[in-house]
């Protein structure tokens, strides 16, 4: 069954009602009705009652009783991926020290850990932002009448997944101390880093259209 976030959101839509409009005459911020489509926040019983008004319905279709397991996998990824993108951070700059101390060429740093840690903080604030916006517009594909909680879990998937990746690369980059083909080592690891990265997309996104 449908979350509580995406059932709001459809009906929203059915009515063609914007999010503003609809802030408007529940008596909230368009803000909290996007946190409440996203599945960051739920109403409370007498919001239920207001929206529902709105839409001619019970308080009880409303309600999925049901526990939203997605939303609490989505929260899950979310600071899974935080952990793992601080973790990114902290072998990429123990990289640099170790490339400052010459036990590594600086360019080879530059290259792997520098470029994979930069690439997962574009991803992992890019998508921070669109789904604190709720605002997916910049993804391929999307359409208005997707579902906000079905879209936030698949940048939450894409975003994890990436990190793994990225952290088992910087990890293995570590080998790159003890052998002559530093460059190739560095090109090698981030080459396979991208080539993940990309596979990663592509599978998440057909599953997400196979969810449509």
């Amino acid at each position: 069954m449908e979350d509580l976030g995406t059932r709001i959101f459809r009906l929203r839509e059915a009515n063609h009602l914007s999010q503003a409009e609809l802030a408007d005459r529940i008596g909230v911020s368009r803000q909290t009705i996007s946190s409440w489509e996203s599945g960051r926040t739920i109403p409370g019983a007498n919001m239920l009652q207001e929206i529902g008004k709105v839409f001619g319905l019970d308080i009880n279709d409303m309600f999925d009783q049901k526990v939203n397991n997605e939303k609490y996998k989505t929260r899950r990824k979310y600071m899974i991926n935080s952990i793992l993108v601080v973790v990114i951070i902290l072998l990429t700059t123990a990289h640099l020290i170790c490339a400052f101390l010459h036990l590594v060429h600086f360019f080879c740093v530059l290259v792997c850990p520098l470029f994979i840690m930069f690439m997962q903080l574009i991803i992992f604030v890019g998508f921070r932002s669109s789904i604190n916006s709720n605002d997916f517009t910049m993804i391929a594909g999307y359409k208005r009448t997707d579902s906000p909680q079905k879209t936030t879990s698949t940048l939450r998937s894409i975003g994890l997944l990436s990190s793994i990746v990225a952290v088992l690369c910087e990890s293995l980059f570590t080998s790159a101390y003890f052998l002559e083909q530093q460059r190739s080592v560095s090109f090698a690891l981030s080459s396979i880093y991208i080539v993940f990265l990309l596979i990663i997309v592509l599978i998440s996104n057909k599953k997400y259209s196979e969810k449509g």
